[in-house]
């Protein structure tokens, strides 16, 4: 994502995915992370809307949380997956 979002307004908040999940902050884009979850599954890629920190209220959450073993049992290389990062990257920040 970070070699396609230049401006940086996608952040990581987990730092990586260590623990096979991704979680980003959306309030960069200016998208709630219910409407980057519904943004992203009209493209067919699932992710989950999700609280982070300074969000009060779940319905308001400004996060989303990607997993990535689905990806990798399907056989996604490194390559791969920087390509997805890229796509997510770019329709995200297309945005609404």
């Amino acid at each position: 994502i970070k070699d396609f979002d230049k401006e940086n307004k996608i952040r990581f908040v987990s730092g990586g995915s260590e623990n096979h999940m991704i979680l980003l902050d959306m309030k960069g884009v200016g998208l709630t992370g219910k409407q980057a979850e519904s943004l992203l599954e009209s493209y067919n890629i699932v992710c989950n809307k999700n609280m982070i920190s300074g969000d009060l209220k779940p319905v308001d959450c400004t996060g989303i949380r990607i997993g990535t073993p689905a990806i990798t049992t399907r056989g996604f290389d490194e390559s791969m997956c920087f390509e997805l990062g890229r796509i997510i990257a770019h329709i995200l920040l297309r945005g609404k």
